[in-house]
């Protein structure tokens, strides 16, 4: 059997990560539908599908002194939030104006909130609507306008906002608005994977090739898979280790993968399963086994001199005998055996004569060569 010669690609690392959460947002998306609500005020909008791009195209109302519109409500955001996510704030922007015939001015009346279709009871009103276009905010990154939410709520298409306008007691004029967004804060959170892994590292002696690892936490762990490749690429399961469920203990796990060619390099990855079928990865590591070649202090030849058996024996499990002459001084093959052992053999020689010979061992794409003697 050939000598082999191994690389160990080792890696400590944590598949464990505290969990903690990162601050996330949307950007500011415009709704998908505009519609009038007249639950409040007696004038309604017209133009309601312009309030999605800011492009001088107006939804809008005119006011008469001291006349109030309906709510102008926005929905269809198609927001779309992790689930399991912390919903933290909602910022609105609204790009309105408005245009007097002589004096007179519009401020907010309302702006609410819309939750599950339903216009809230939250205010946001500011202040008096600009001459020319400018955006209003609303809200903030922390300002959940006085609700629980649920990403649920937030993805839902009856999410959104509404706003009515009222003209004072001086002038009239037109109330518009040339644009409508919404942005969402949230924080996503990251979840422990379910294995701590804190080693891994892979050899090979003569019985096969090991992988070795250590895991300090297991969370809902089922198995490991052990899987192998050739070429980094397509990998086999040639094994299954039971997992621990759930532990804070350091456990070592190993496994033997005793089917391996020489003068090749493999490839190995765990595949870590839960209880629930969720699965990861650890890292891949590759293995290459190489022939070495032996010498003849790895061979034992006994005794010498002979009478009428000679034995062999081999000090090594890496060579494999494949073949043994028995050869005269001069190069004349006497004995010709073809032989397959790695350990021991015994020849039976009481027919040739006494004198000096040269036994080989071929294998491995080596030949070994003893001095020997008959006496």
């Amino acid at each position: 059997m050939k000598k082999l010669i191994y690389h160990i690609s080792t890696t400590f690392f944590s598949l464990m990560l505290t969990q903690f959460s990162f601050a996330d947002d949307t950007g500011f998306i415009s709704p998908g539908t505009t519609v009038n609500d007249a639950s409040i005020g007696t004038i309604a909008w017209g133009g309601l599908s312009n309030a999605t791009l800011s492009d001088d195209n107006y939804v809008s109302s005119w006011l008469a002194i001291g006349q109030a519109t309906n709510y102008l409500k926005a929905t269809n955001f198609g927001f779309n939030i992790p689930a399991g996510a912390t919903v933290n704030g909602i910022e609105v922007e609204i790009e309105k104006s408005f245009i007097p015939d002589a004096a007179g001015s519009v401020s907010d009346l309302q702006v609410r909130i819309v939750k599950n279709g339903i216009i809230g009871s939250t205010i946001g009103e500011c202040c008096n609507w600009p001459t020319s276009d400018a955006s209003q905010a609303y809200g903030g990154t922390t300002d959940a306008w006085g609700e629980t939410w649920t990403p649920a709520d937030i993805n839902n298409a009856n999410f959104g906002i509404a706003i009515a306008g009222q003209a004072n007691l001086v002038g009239s004029g037109t109330a518009q608005i040339d644009q409508i967004r919404l942005k969402i804060n949230y924080s996503n959170p990251i979840v422990p994977l379910p294995v701590e892994l804190v080693k891994l590292n892979i050899n090979h002696d003569i019985e096969g090739v090991y992988l070795n690892w250590t895991t300090a936490s297991e969370i809902n762990n089922n198995y490991f898979e052990i899987q192998r490749s050739f070429d980094n690429n397509q990998f086999e399961t040639i094994g299954m280790i039971e997992g621990n469920g759930n532990t804070n203990q350091l456990i070592n796990y190993s496994f033997i993968d005793n089917n391996v060619d020489h003068n090749n390099t493999f490839y190995y990855r765990i595949k870590q399963v839960d209880y629930d079928g969720d699965f990861e990865y650890f890292n891949t590591l590759s293995i290459t086994i190489s022939p070495q070649k032996v010498t003849n202090n790895d061979i034992n030849v006994f005794p010498n001199p002979f009478l009428n058996n000679l034995n062999i024996t081999l000090n090594t499990g890496h060579f494999m005998v494949e073949q043994v002459r028995l050869k005269t001084i001069t190069g004349a093959i006497l004995i010709e055996q073809h032989n397959n052992f790695s350990h021991s053999l015994s020849i039976q020689l009481d027919q040739i004569p006494k004198g000096v010979y040269f036994l080989e061992l071929a294998g491995n794409e080596t030949t070994l060569v003893k001095r020997v003697v008959k006496k």
